[in-house]
């Protein structure tokens, strides 16, 4: 349950749509740390998630 709890506010605070927009424009992880408002740790992971999904997809 807190596993789906972590991943739905992953989805609202960094939308897997605008993070792979920025990703694509070439922002670097700090850079959208900044503009999610999110910590290092939070953007990388998400990332992370969103490189494994495109793996599979």
């Amino acid at each position: 349950m807190e596993r789906a709890a972590d991943a739905g506010a992953a989805e609202i605070l960094m939308p897997r749509e605008l993070v792979n927009d920025a990703l694509r424009e070439g922002m670097s992880v700090d850079d959208m740390c900044a503009l999610f408002d999110v910590s290092r740790q939070a953007m990388s992971n998400r990332v992370r998630e969103l490189h494994e999904l495109r793996r599979w997809a």
